[in-house]
């Protein structure tokens, strides 16, 4: 790839995330995306944090995370998504218009923002707390703002402690549509919800020494597949997912990030298509997708469909593990997908030139802020990121 290019493709992810900043009086806020996802997901928020960080906006992260802390339910439950509209209505809204031809929708967010708690107003997401957790320790580490940190530890505690009634026989149970993964019929135990647990019990000192060494060997007993030497999404299943072990492997949780990394790279996660990027191998069956997730087109949608988040993720592993060739052919797969396209988009088909998903019920997400931010990450780890 040129250095033009090389250039372009990093302009490009910037500006796709700058473009879902959105400036009301409560604040900077990050945006999902600028259609069905424009409202505040707290997830996808969280999740961006470092690409935020990345291009100086750590106001944006640190403003937005204010908001989320200070609206947290009577049982420290934080916000799923924040808005001005019912999340749920806009998302059926822009599905709608696409339908019938009358473009995309893009509703502006007002300043009369609410929090929002349940996922279709009925369940429970499982990782917003954390997610929140995770994104105030990674801007605190980036910024050193200790005084903004400090000032919040009582509300930290009580965000972790939202999880002390999830646990079973040691291990996180969550319901459905708890999880990022919620096209999927996921509910029980999950690698990557107690990883995340372990994670920021160990950053925060949440979990003493003794503690975080039984959870680790439960999370081994559970999850860890032998065969193929990385861990399974589900307790019980064979589906292996790449996001849970490439934070394994970043993070260098449970187990040697370098051996975790080789089994990885001999996996269908990295080898069956021409990048790594899709989120699941084996893919989830028919029985496991729910119903509105099929009639509009969705049935891969955390299988074997392309996330910008994970390739950029991919390309930042393999980077951190010293395997330079794989990180640049990542680099070039995302490179040739962004200049193409001129903006980040939300999923791709799994074909050999990524296009983006198009249904007649449903239109990829652009500009999508959680791929834009660690394709930015990427860039910024491996020293590229223009100025």
């Amino acid at each position: 790839m040129s250095r033009t290019i090389e250039k372009n493709f990093a302009v490009i992810a910037r500006q796709s995330l700058e473009k879902n900043i959105v400036k009301l009086q409560a604040g900077h806020f990050l945006s999902a995306g600028a259609h069905q996802f424009k409202s505040f997901w707290t997830r996808d928020f969280c999740l961006s944090s470092k690409g935020l960080i990345a291009i100086q906006r750590a106001d944006v992260v640190r403003e937005h995370l204010s908001y989320l802390i200070s609206h947290c339910r009577h049982d420290n439950l934080v916000p799923l998504y924040v808005d001005s509209m019912a999340p749920v209505n806009r998302v059926v809204m822009a599905s709608v218009f696409k339908t019938f031809g009358l473009g995309r929708m893009s509703l502006k967010i007002t300043d009369k923002i609410s929090p929002f708690y349940l996922v279709n107003n009925v369940y429970e997401a499982i990782d917003s707390n954390l997610m929140v957790l995770y994104a105030s320790w990674v801007y605190r580490k980036a910024t050193g703002d200790n005084s903004w940190f400090d000032a919040r530890q009582e509300q930290f505690k009580k965000i972790f402690a939202f999880y002390d009634s999830k646990f079973s026989d040691g291990l996180i149970v969550q319901g459905e549509h708890a999880d990022w993964q919620d096209s999927a019929q996921r509910k029980g135990k999950m690698f990557f919800t107690n990883l995340l647990y372990l994670h920021i019990g160990t950053e925060y000192g949440f979990l003493n020494k003794n503690q975080q060494e039984d959870l680790k060997q439960k999370i081994m007993d559970t999850f860890y597949e032998p065969i193929s030497g990385l861990f399974v999404s589900m307790a019980g299943r064979d589906n292996i997912s790449l996001e849970g072990n490439l934070w394994a492997i970043e993070y260098g949780l449970i187990k040697d990030p370098k051996s975790l990394y080789e089994n990885l790279k001999k996996h269908p996660l990295f080898t069956l298509g021409p990048v790594p990027g899709f989120a699941t191998f084996p893919s989830y069956t028919k029985d496991d997708t729910y119903i509105q997730v099929k009639v509009v087109g969705l049935q891969e949608y955390h299988g074997n469909m392309y996330w910008s988040w994970l390739m950029g993720f991919s390309a930042k592993v393999a980077f951190l593990m010293g395997d330079n060739e794989m990180a640049t052919k990542i680099k070039l797969a995302i490179g040739k997908v962004l200049v193409r396209d001129q903006v980040v988009n939300e999923i791709y088909r799994h074909k050999p030139e990524l296009p983006p998903f198009r249904s007649a019920f449903y239109q990829s997400e652009y500009p999508f802020s959680w791929g834009s931010a660690f394709i930015l990450d990427f860039c910024h780890v491996a020293g590229e990121l223009p100025a």
